[in-house]
């Protein structure tokens, strides 16, 4: 028994150890995002808008709707920015509700793509406080986050409801 003793310690501590090394904070975490922008189209969903009426959501690569078309240019993201990048928006410029989901080419390009999205935010908060100053709440408590590769741009009523959906992916 005391020879077992030292060996139950070690296998413990080994245990221990490893379950504290294995959090993930989404440095090298792989996410399906399509599957992940559709959980956060069906949260807004459940706020109450479950046809997403008055809203528009697409690729942003494969843009073949016109207001996809202009946020993509306004955001300046190309194909050599992002591997993936989706949009929910509202279709109609009432409403400053906005996500924006994207996966960067690599590590590398997820600073400038923050950068991108601050300078995007600048913009709509200067849109919305001289056009719709009811919606600049939204505005200004917009998220921006990443985790790994991925960035997500939330501008909606309850921005910690989407955010919550984003980092529980990771």
């Amino acid at each position: 028994m005391k020879k077992a003793m030292p060996v139950l310690l070690l296998a413990i501590t080994l245990t221990l150890l490893a379950a504290c090394g294995s959090s993930n904070n989404g440095d090298n975490a792989s996410v399906d995002i399509e599957a992940l922008f559709e959980e956060i189209k069906e949260t807004v969903k459940a706020d109450g808008d479950e046809e997403l009426t008055g809203m528009m959501d697409g690729s942003l690569l494969e843009a073949d709707e016109p207001m996809i078309e202009m946020v993509a240019g306004e955001l300046d993201i190309s194909e050599a920015d992002i591997e993936e990048g989706y949009i929910l928006a509202s279709a109609m410029n009432i409403n400053a509700d906005e996500i924006i989901l994207l996966e960067a080419k690599d590590k590398e390009k997820v600073g400038q793509l923050e950068e991108k999205l601050d300078d995007y935010l600048e913009m709509q908060h200067n849109v919305w406080e001289s056009y719709l100053p009811d919606q600049l709440a939204k505005v200004e408590n917009t998220i921006i986050q990443s985790k790994g590769n991925y960035i997500i741009y939330i501008t909606y009523e309850e921005p910690e409801k989407i955010e919550k959906v984003f980092n529980e992916a990771f």
